[in-house]
């Protein structure tokens, strides 16, 4: 498997101002071959009805950012982003695509521990991992390797998409507490948590047990388990 450290995002540039076209892999690869390459150079392409695409394998470096083929993936999303932003769906399986990459070629715990760190060590994380083609220029000084591209459309804001995704990498950093588990009454155990610890109580009472003894007692009956059974078997049986 290949070393990943960045996934690069693209549009197909396939459409006007009033149409929007669902460009296929079939249609990339053979614009790509016409350039005399060996096939597309892209290693997914989003539809968009939000359906992903295989193109290029993933072990293969790919040919959609020159310089920075090596250790990169493509993702290319149907349509013109100059003219049209993604849809719902497309933004909904992009997500999707991303965090699976992202886990599978070892980047997640990385932005999980940046999450943990700042919203801020976060973003900054994200902005080298996750670029459109055009955020090409801020990674190199290199102008044979720059891009005049407004790749992946002027339509489509790199910050909002890293915000997106940032909130699934924080949502798994720092989970939401779980409710407790509903609690399951149990007649025998409640019957005999009343009848035993009643006993000890009145046992307690007779034989004037020492305040340790009875706060040890007490913290038994307190205990929120033990108290849930107990309240609800004299709710049960009508004892006050």
């Amino acid at each position: 498997m290949r070393t990943i450290n960045r996934i690069f995002l693209h549009t197909a540039a396939h459409g006007t101002a009033t149409q929007n076209y669902d460009t296929t892999v079939q249609q990339i690869d053979a614009w790509h071959r016409e350039r005399g390459w060996s096939g597309i150079g892209y290693h997914f392409v989003i539809r968009l009805d939000g359906t992903v695409n295989a193109g290029r394998s993933e072990d293969k470096a790919g040919a959609h950012v020159a310089g920075f083929n090596t250790g990169t993936m493509g993702i290319c999303m149907s349509g013109h982003g100059d003219h049209h932003p993604w849809t719902a769906a497309q933004n909904a399986a992009l997500m999707d695509l991303l965090v699976s990459l992202l886990k599978k070629y070892g980047l997640w715990p990385s932005l999980i521990a940046e999450a943990q760190k700042s919203d801020d060590a976060l973003r900054v994380k994200l902005a080298n991992v996750v670029l459109g083609h055009r955020e090409v220029n801020r990674i190199t000084n290199n102008p044979q390797y720059k891009t005049t591209k407004s790749c992946p459309g002027n339509r489509i804001n790199m910050d909002s998409i890293r915000a997106t995704l940032g909130q699934r990498v924080k949502a798994e950093a720092n989970p939401a507490p779980q409710p407790p588990a509903a609690e399951v009454y149990d007649e025998a155990t409640a019957q005999a948590l009343f009848t035993h610890i009643r006993g000890l109580y009145t046992l307690a009472s007779g034989m004037k047990w020492s305040d340790a003894m009875l706060d040890a007692l007490g913290s038994i009956r307190k205990d929120a388990r033990v108290d849930f059974l107990i309240t609800e078997y004299k709710k049960k049986h009508g004892i006050p």
